[in-house]
């Protein structure tokens, strides 16, 4: 018994220490797989589980209102992502991730740091990227994030000049109009870039720049024309055209005076239909005389009058009894073809002063010329003739209306009764 009892406690304790072993075993091994899990997840992902945790923290933190006192995870970024990436285990990706995050958090500094520094690691955003980053500039009407995402194109020595005007097409006009041409100018140059190659032929962004500035008045439209002609920005006639048409809606003739002039110094000569709208409302405004001047400044500078240019100097001539035969005679050498419009300014001149026998003169010489009259055209011999009192050639032109197919109406009869 005493050997059996000797025995038994001799393995139990031997097997003590083996149980304690096993233990540590096992809580060694329970450590280092802790430890590889940790390494897997930091370093393999890449960062997945941290950023998206950092993301959340972040938007919480976006959505708290702390006026005094900023959240720490808001004031930059993580110090551990800066010290992931100084040990090599960040690629374009993350650092696309970054860029991603400072820019929804509003901090363009940051984005900006992010993006020098990738392009510093030789892995520059993508032409993807970029196109992307600038597309969402352009939907926020966010001229400073273009700015940024323009400067960091022109930054990239791997694209070509082709390219960076091809992903920054977007960004260049969103900065011309919401920062100016000549903001737009200084950044391409200081930037080692031809601006004229890049803005020269933006006439077309011109007109839609001009048309959404169109509420701030004549007077910004003028600004921004100048903006735009400093820097070599070729302005064509759909430019000049629009902005003399809203000069003569308000109507200011200084401006039209402005913009024709400047025109014409830029190499665009105005076209003849502006040309005749200027002339009417001058016209109306400032008389005939005004009007005969701007027929000489306007031809002067290489416009060519059309029936209608020479329509309305009649017209204005006739209403001062300024001899509207005379502008007539200048219309036939000109080698201009009177139009039945022409005929019945000068009808309706004669049927004023009550010249019967002139209204009638030009109706024949009407129809010499192969013109053939309308109904204004008699409704204006009648009125002349109720003008002169002759009833009976009233009578005689209110049948010979019917005869040649026109309906008297009630300005016929209104005439024939005034005889």
């Amino acid at each position: 018994n005493d050997f059996v009892d000797g025995m038994s406690k001799g393995m139990i304790c031997a097997m003590v220490p083996q149980a304690k072993l096993h233990r540590r075993s096992a809580v060694l091994a329970c450590f280092a797989l802790g430890v590889w899990y940790y390494a897997a997840v930091v370093f393999t992902t890449p960062f997945a589980r941290r950023l998206d945790q950092f993301l959340k923290t972040s938007e919480m933190d976006k959505t708290m209102e702390k006026p005094l006192k900023e959240s720490k995870s808001s004031k930059k970024v993580p110090q551990w992502l800066s010290e992931l990436d100084d040990l090599g285990f960040v690629d374009s990706g993350t650092y696309r991730q970054f860029i991603d995050t400072a820019m929804e958090m509003g901090k363009l500094d940051e984005a900006k740091t992010w993006a020098e520094k990738a392009r510093a690691e030789g892995k520059p955003l993508s032409a993807e990227d970029l196109q992307s980053f600038i597309s969402e500039a352009l939907t926020n009407d966010d001229a400073a994030a273009a700015q940024l995402w323009l400067e960091q194109t022109l930054l990239n020595q791997d694209l070509s000049t082709r390219e960076k005007q091809t992903i920054c097409f977007l960004a260049v006009f969103l900065i011309a109009r919401k920062m100016g041409f000549q903001v737009l100018h200084d950044i391409l140059e200081t930037h080692g870039e031809q601006p004229n190659h890049w803005i020269r032929n933006k006439s077309r962004w011109l007109l839609e720049i001009l048309r959404s500035t169109r509420s701030g008045g004549l007077e910004r439209l003028g600004e921004r024309l100048d903006d735009a002609l400093q820097v070599g920005v070729e302005a064509d006639h759909s430019v000049f055209r629009y902005l003399l048409y809203e000069a003569l809606k308000v109507p200011d003739l200084a401006y039209v005076t402005k913009w024709f002039d400047k025109a014409v110094l830029h190499g665009v000569v105005p076209e003849t239909p502006i040309v005749n709208h200027i002339i009417g409302e001058v016209a109306k405004i400032e008389g005939f005389a005004a009007a005969e001047e701007w027929f000489e400044k306007a031809t002067g500078a290489g416009v060519k009058p059309n029936v209608y240019t020479y329509k309305y100097l009649i017209q204005a001539a006739s209403v001062e009894e300024r001899d509207p035969e005379k502008w007539f005679r200048r219309l036939l050498a000109a080698g201009i073809a009177p139009d039945v419009v022409t005929f019945n300014t000068l009808i309706n001149a004669a049927a004023k002063k009550g010249k019967l026998s002139d209204a009638i003169d030009w109706f024949h010489m009407a129809l010499s010329m192969s013109i053939r009259p309308d109904m204004l055209t008699y409704n204006m011999v009648l009125a002349a003739a109720a003008q002169a009192g002759d009833a009976l050639a009233a009578e005689q032109w209110f049948d010979r209306m019917s005869k040649d197919g026109f309906v008297p109406d009630i300005v016929s009869y209104n005439s024939l009764m005034k005889a």
